[in-house]
This record gives structure tokens, C-alpha cells and sequence, in this order.
């Protein structure tokens, strides 16, 4: 039988505690027909969300996922993406994140830093799986629920926040942004860790 999709693979199989690593870079959209292919997860409706979490359980306890999302699963202030954190971090523990850089500052220039014509900010989740599921989640983990993670770790954002409607200066230069998404400007080039 011919498998498709991440979902009917995972219904089919269910994998659990079996990997040691995984990683992943989901659509990001409304699962649609993809729902009823993997009807016990059918309460996460966009793809990002249902395969971060659909992949933490397929760890073994220690294992290591790393997750490319949209910005708003770790800060957006709404209930859909707080129940993926409170999730989340029920099956791992979040070694860390970065939030990379939409555009990059080169010779005064604004330039796509990161994907061509990629308007939102991306997240680089590092999770580590504990092993099965906690029944709640930790006190110390709250702020990361609340959606502050990053108000926490400002230095894990790869650039300057540069938010819709509002100025920044760089190099003494004024950019602004009239566009409806947050931009994270970097500046220079980055040439690798």
C-alpha cells in the first residue's frame, strides 16, 4: 500500500520511543483532508502544530528534535497555540530556540536573509524528549506556555525585532515597516557558527 503523507505513515504505524533524533521543517497550513488520516491527533488542525507534537513520542527518552515553525507557535497569545506548548513541553523538555532573521542589513540594504519571500519570522526548536508524557507540566516551564519565551531570551533572536507600523535605526539609517508582519533585521553577513 502506497503511503502519502507524515499522517498516514504515523497513524499506520504509530511509532513509539524508537527514535533518537528527529527533525523536521512541516508545512505551514490547515491540515484539511490530512485530518482524517490521523484521526486520534484530529484536534491539532494546522500541519506545524500536529507535527511538532506528532513526533515528540516517537522519541526515546533523551532523544533530540529539532523543529523549524512559524514564530507564532512559541508566541502567539491564544489558546490553539498555548495548548501546543503546554503539549509540547508534557512530552519534552526545550533545551532552546532561535528565532532566525527575516532580512539581513548589507552595505544599507535590506535583503532576504534567510528563505526568498519568507515575510514571517522562523523558529528553531531544540526539544528533548522525556521519555513518555507528564501529567502537568513544570512551574518553571510557564513562561514559555504564556508565549515569553523569547521576552525571556531576547539574545536567542538572531537580529534587531522591527514590528509592524514602528521604526528602527541601524547604522544610522531609518527603516521602516509598514508591513503587516514583524521583520527580525540582521545585520552584516552571517557566515556560519
Amino acid at each position: 500500500t502506497n503511503i502519502t503523507t507524515f499522517d498516514e505513515w504515523a497513524f499506520r504505524n504509530d511509532p513509539v520511543g524508537i527514535y533518537s533524533m528527529v527533525m523536521g521543517n512541516p508545512p505551514y497550513k490547515n491540515r484539511g483532508q490530512e485530518l482524517m488520516e490521523d484521526p486520534s491527533w484530529a484536534d491539532y488542525k494546522r500541519a506545524e502544530h500536529y507535527q511538532l507534537l506528532r513526533t515528540l513520542p516517537m522519541l526515546n527518552k533523551g532523544g533530540l528534535s529539532v523543529m523549524v515553525i512559524p514564530r507564532s507557535t512559541m508566541s502567539k497569545k491564544d489558546s490553539a497555540n498555548e495548548k501546543v506548548r503546554t503539549e509540547m513541553l508534557k512530552y519534552a523538555h526545550l533545551i532552546g530556540a532561535v528565532r532566525l532573521p527575516t532580512h539581513s542589513l548589507i552595505d544599507g540594504k535590506l535583503k532576504d536573509a534567510v528563505f526568498n519571500n519568507v515575510a514571517t519570522p522562523i523558529d528553531v526548536l531544540f526539544l528533548q524528549a522525556r521519555g513518555g508524557k507528564l501529567k502537568e507540566t513544570k512551574q518553571e516551564d510557564q513562561y514559555i506556555i504564556n508565549g515569553d519565551y523569547f521576552k525571556k531570551h531576547p539574545n536567542h533572536i538572531m537580529g534587531v525585532v522591527n514590528e509592524p507600523n514602528t521604526s528602527v535605526t541601524l547604522d544610522g539609517k531609518k527603516f521602516d515597516n509598514k508591513f503587516m508582519f514583524t521583520r527580525i533585521i540582521m545585520k552584516g553577513k552571517f557566515d556560519g557558527l
